[in-house]
């Protein structure tokens, strides 16, 4: 995923992603035997990081002034908010 300018892209790679881990959850036999343990173990790390990855991207694109679903921009009070790493610096401060 990456920092977009429309939400509902960055909606669609994130759904694209746990779509595949969606699948690969799937081909898994019950009860599992141990490769489909970890394989399991892997699809349950990748569901994690996509949803890491997600928040931050999302947090970004908003702060940069991302597209809303309705058409509209995101807005901030906060000011001085250019790049990716300015969003995330005012993350760090704020925190």
């Amino acid at each position: 995923m990456r920092v977009v300018s429309d939400l509902g892209r960055l909606q669609l790679m994130a759904g694209r992603r746990l779509a595949r881990v969606q699948a690969r959850v799937l081909k898994c036999c019950i009860p599992p035997d141990n490769e489909a343990q970890r394989d399991l173990a892997l699809c349950i790390i990748d569901a994690q990081n996509t949803w890491s990855l997600f928040r931050r991207f999302f947090f970004i694109s908003c702060m940069l002034g991302a597209r809303r679903y309705g058409g509209g921009r995101t807005t901030t009070m906060a000011s001085g908010i250019n790049t990716a790493e300015d969003a995330i610096r005012f993350a760090v401060l704020t925190l």
